[in-house]
């Protein structure tokens, strides 16, 4: 599996599941990434820092062992 591929399909997925832009999502985060930097995470271009993935798992309800791809458990 390629992480930075799957850490982005997650973000994107949770994103349009919750009905969010991304500039609503970057505004929930404490750090407030711009929307290019943010697209790049989506893209898989970059992947977020470890205190920004704990910030996106705040703002898209779900844990940072999801959005890093360790679980399949939303919440675990």
């Amino acid at each position: 599996m390629d992480i930075r591929k799957e850490i982005a399909r997650r973000l994107r997925a949770r994103r349009h599941e919750l009905d969010m832009t991304v500039g609503q999502v970057s505004a929930r985060m404490p750090s407030k990434p711009s929307d290019p930097r943010y697209n790049h995470w989506e893209k898989g271009e970059r992947l977020p820092k470890m205190e920004q993935i704990l910030e996106l798992a705040d703002a898209l309800s779900v844990s940072p062992a999801y959005l890093c791809a360790f679980t399949q458990d939303m919440k675990d």
